[in-house]
């Protein structure tokens, strides 16, 4: 069914499923319905004219590249409710500059915040286990990532080409950090990692020039 708003016309399943988005012009700040229960696959895809989303806590789950591509989206709250964000969810949201992870997920999916690069701060929760394959990706303003001591395993290239982190702690939780996870982080200069053996990959600190921690 579609459902007009003020903001522009929801394309929902009875199931409350979103499936489209269509803006009205001019439209830049939105407010999804709390009808809306899972935000599908590709639901905001381009959608370029949008600054701030808020997300009621009814969603449950949010699809594959829902918000991709929304060069100019810097705004985006994300309530505890959602429980799966699914791959490229956020892949060249260029303009988002700080996310919290809600607490409620488990594992931050491949590629799900790739080329962020207005990116500057992440606050991962006690609840996520595992950050996997190119998350933060080319995510060349970050600064700032806390990592719980929760996360078990950082994915192949996670942070690579995040060229301003200065600084990472990883905790002790932490018994995996796949091959290339830090590669070309040219700023990073302190890291620390668990005193107890953990499984590094290949390449995994290339290219991290300024770094005086040996690894």
């Amino acid at each position: 069914m579609r459902v007009e708003t003020i903001f522009g016309v929801f394309d929902v399943t009875e199931e409350g499923k979103l499936k489209k988005f269509y803006a009205k012009a001019g439209i830049t700040e939105i407010s999804v319905p709390r009808f809306v229960h899972e935000i599908g696959n590709g639901a905001f895809l381009h959608c370029k004219a949008l600054k701030k989303i808020v997300i009621p806590d009814s969603v449950r789950v949010i699809g594959t590249e829902a918000f991709s591509y929304c060069y100019n989206l810097e705004s985006l709250l994300l309530p505890d409710s959602v429980t799966d964000i699914k791959e490229r969810a956020f892949l060249h949201c260029t303009a988002l500059k700080e996310v919290i992870i809600p607490h409620s997920i488990v594992e931050i999916k491949e590629c799900t915040f790739w080329s962020c690069n207005g990116l500057t701060n992440v606050v991962i929760p006690n609840s996520v286990k595992k950050i996997c394959d190119f998350v933060f990706y080319n995510c060349t303003s970050l600064k700032d990532v806390e990592i719980s001591n929760h996360v078990t395993e950082i994915g192949q290239s996670a942070f690579a080409y995040c060229k301003r982190l200065k600084k990472i702690t990883i905790p002790d939780s932490v018994k995996k950090i796949g091959c290339c996870a830090f590669y070309n982080c040219a700023e990073l200069t302190d890291i620390k990692i668990p005193d107890f053996t953990i499984e590094i990959g290949e390449y995994a600190f290339y290219g991290c020039t300024a770094m005086n921690t040996q690894v």
